[in-house]
């Protein structure tokens, strides 16, 4: 494993794929992944994924279309547990527009620590809201075990993981007198996979880094960068793309945070007319993406981080509930119809117009 690092790898991926070498040439497994700006040392997920590559090829393309196959596989399980979780809401097809988001097509082809997040935060929020309708215990536990491998992840998503309890507690607080062994089971499940990485973060740390942000001048930047991120508007933040589109990535853009801020908006038991058990369902689905929004901002503000579309890994499925919430209800609205086909058809032009410098085509 003393191969010389690949000349197309970038930044942290080189230090990534440093560390796992010299952790496979130990023997050993990793208990935790790179440090932060903040001086605080990320989950090691990133580098048990790089340790378990190493073994099948030392080739950084082919490290690539593996990585990209197993997030895609991955997304693809998220967005089956979310149409689950919606049936009768918003249909597979809807849902699946989620492939069709750049940021995701971009990330998914990096050998990066937190564009794991992507598909595991839809896992987790999937699982988390299959349990919240169907009343099905297994679907807690996995929701426990895809936040805890949040957490070994990146710390962002400490946001995801305070709004699935805070919505646990508001919803289903009767739980933790009716079904004591369930909920020993969930957390047992949640924090035996973070001992090592937790033994680790609280007797190790650095130095902060990195400038810090002036939280009241980029509050509203934040709120809108999520939006961004789940639009072509991501592709704003240096992806690469072709100058060719840049008025589709604005039209992609409003039309994303239109859907968004009409979502929530929209989605009360008061303003959708549906059965009313499904409507009660539906505000539901609506207080957990305000939730996620609302404790990602606060955790973004709090860090004085400056707004960057990859903060948004965890928390980008409340924005993109808010967009099928806003789907939900303008079904039968010729007009809705419409922006949501040119929403898609901006997000199409926009992947196809990335210019893939240091990911794979």
């Amino acid at each position: 494993m003393n191969m010389p690092v690949a000349p197309d790898l970038v930044g942290d991926e080189r230090a990534l794929r440093l560390m796992a070498e010299q952790l496979n040439a130990e023997g050993r497994i990793a208990d935790h992944g790179l440090m932060g700006t903040r001086g605080r040392f990320y989950g090691p997920v990133p580098v048990w994924i790089w340790q378990g590559l190493l073994h099948f090829s030392d080739q950084t393309l082919t490290l690539r279309y593996i990585q990209t196959a197993f997030i895609t596989l991955l997304t693809l399980a998220g967005i089956l547990l979310l149409t689950h979780a919606l049936k009768g809401l918003c249909s597979f097809e809807e849902v699946a527009t989620i492939f069709l988001i750049p940021e995701i097509w971009h990330f998914s082809r990096t050998l990066w620590d937190n564009p794991i997040l992507i598909p595991v935060s839809l896992l987790a929020v999937g699982s988390y809201l299959c349990f919240t309708r169907f009343q099905n215990n297994r679907w807690l536990v996995a929701t426990a075990l895809f936040c805890s491998l949040c957490l070994n992840i990146h710390l962002m998503a400490l946001a995801l993981i305070a709004a699935l309890a805070t919505h646990f507690l508001v919803f289903h607080w009767r739980l933790l007198l009716e079904k004591k062994k369930l909920i020993a089971l969930s957390l047992a499940v949640f924090a035996i996979p973070l001992i090592p990485y937790l033994r680790f973060f609280f007797t190790h740390g650095g130095e902060p880094g990195g400038v810090q942000a002036n939280w009241f001048a980029y509050a509203w930047e934040q709120l809108y960068l999520g939006f961004w991120v789940v639009s072509p508007g991501a592709l704003k933040f240096g992806i690469g793309l072709s100058e060719r589109t840049g008025g589709w990535l604005s039209i992609g853009e409003l039309i994303g945070f239109g859907f968004g801020a009409a979502g929530l908006f929209w989605s009360t038991r008061q303003r959708l007319r549906l059965l009313p058990e499904i409507s009660t369902y539906v505000s539901q689905v609506w207080f957990l993406s305000v939730l996620v929004i609302g404790f990602a901002l606060a955790m973004q503000i709090a860090a004085r981080l400056f707004p960057t579309v990859h903060y948004y890994h965890a928390s980008w499925v409340g924005y993109e509930l808010a967009i099928l919430l806003a789907w939900i209800r303008l079904r039968n609205s010729a007009w809705g119809e419409i922006a949501k086909l040119l929403f898609i058809v901006c997000n199409a032009i926009a992947i196809s117009s990335i210019h893939y410098e240091w990911t794979i085509l």
